[in-house]
């Protein structure tokens, strides 16, 4: 009874944090994004448009190849 107690009362915390971070990170991070957009933007304008133009080019490939199976490292 004692451990079920003990895990019930870590698991509760546990979860209390990660929802209480968890908020404070949804709002914090897009805050974030934005505002350092916003800067480079006000910096230098076409550098900034001229590195976003290239975003795609860089996710695409990314992707694909986070997509393709990996083989084992280990000698068969």
């Amino acid at each position: 009874m004692g451990d079920l107690l003990g895990r019930v009362n870590g698991d509760t915390t546990a979860l209390y944090r990660c929802m209480s971070m968890g908020f404070t990170d949804l709002v914090r991070e897009p805050v974030t994004v934005i505002s350092l957009g916003v800067a480079l933007l006000w910096i230098d304008w076409k550098l900034t448009l001229l590195a976003v133009a290239f975003v795609p080019f860089i996710i695409i490939p990314i992707r694909v190849l986070g997509k393709k199976p990996r083989r084992p490292s280990s000698p068969a």
